[in-house]
């Protein structure tokens, strides 16, 4: 794992897999875009960036606060000082409570261009509590018990991690709080841009749809991710799922000829199958204009059906006439079909 990351275990993080997603980038771009930046483990493992122009964007405004007071000369320090002297009380009740507290505020939120820079400071560091102790930083996922990390040890790894995190924003990337979506779009058309793309996945493919506190779970929106890259010329790295159900194909799968679809991992998160039991899921990388240096790092084995938008919803159709789908699938591909054709999918 990177020591440039800012938070540790943040769900879904990529770090324990930077190497093979950089061996996906291209060699020759100049920007490097990320329009769901969340933990920023991808980022932060770039110790040595070799870009001229970073893109951050974070479209949850609470986190998008606390890199931004990170980043501006007016209140990196103060920032790094607060969150130096957050504590992590061994008791779990009084640790608990102040960060249910923390939550709190952290939700209510923050007028940005009214608030003094001592409510900005502060504010980004009930943000950083609110996630350094949650579970996984999931902040949904609720507190983490002392048991597993005293405070002696937690602000130890809190001082590596922020002063680390400080020196690599020293590039002073540009930061945003956008919809990910209008980024994408504003850069696909760029060939001088690396677009690495770590959204929320596909909500009917996991365990469970609400780990983040902004999520974008229905199949639709994943739609519209892929029709923005259609045509795209930068150079795009994106994780995501493949249908855990055999002749289903996935959505990312209607990407161009030009696309190439690579495993990343055979094991990192539990899912549902059939909306009952768990199992390890395979973690998948669709990548347009591929590194000579991938072969280094991944199989090259291609899991990618070259299929356009109409053969992709007739396999669709095919797979719920068969019943070989969970009802909780069938009733997400049926909403999404009217919201995007205006008529029944059967």
């Amino acid at each position: 794992m990177s020591e440039y990351n800012l938070f540790v275990t943040y769900t879904g993080s990529k770090s324990p897999f930077l190497n093979e997603i950089y061996s996906c980038f291209a060699n020759n771009c100049k920007k490097y875009v990320e329009p769901y930046v969340g933990g920023g483990g991808v980022y932060f493992g770039m110790s040595n960036s070799r870009y001229e122009e970073e893109w951050l964007n974070e479209w949850y405004k609470p986190l998008y606060t606390l890199y931004q007071s990170l980043i501006d000369e007016n209140t990196r320090a103060m920032t790094m000082e607060a969150i130096l002297n957050i504590d992590k009380n061994d008791d779990d009740k009084i640790g608990s409570k102040r960060f249910e507290e923390a939550k709190k505020r952290m939700e209510k939120g923050i007028c940005l261009e009214q608030a003094s820079i001592e409510e900005r400071v502060n504010y980004a560091a009930d943000v950083y509590r609110a996630y350094s102790q949650s579970r996984d930083c999931s902040v949904n996922r609720g507190y983490k018990k002392s048991a597993y990390k005293n405070e002696e040890l937690y602000k130890k790894e809190v001082r590596r991690n922020v002063r680390n995190a400080v020196e690599r924003l020293e590039t002073q990337p540009k930061i945003t709080n956008m919809d990910g979506l209008e980024v994408i779009r504003e850069c696909a058309s760029d060939e001088n841009v690396q677009l690495m793309l770590d959204p929320p996945y596909i909500g009917m493919y996991r365990i469970s749809s609400s780990l983040y506190l902004k999520e974008m779970p229905g199949l639709a929106e994943h739609i519209k991710i892929v029709e923005a890259l259609k045509n795209a010329k930068a150079a795009v790295v994106l994780c995501g799922y493949r249908s855990q159900i055999d002749g289903v194909p996935t959505i990312y799968d209607t990407l161009g000829d030009d696309w190439k679809c690579f495993k990343l991992t055979d094991d990192n998160c539990q899912i549902a199958k059939n909306g009952r039991a768990k199992y390890q899921d395979k973690e998948f990388i669709w990548v347009r204009r591929v590194s000579e240096y991938a072969k280094y790092r991944l199989s090259m084995t291609d899991y990618k059906e070259n299929i356009t938008m109409e053969e992709y919803w007739e396999k669709i159709r095919v797979a719920i006439n068969s019943n070989i789908m969970p009802e909780k699938h069938v009733d997400e591909y049926m909403k999404t079909y009217m919201q995007i054709y205006n008529r029944r999918l059967l």
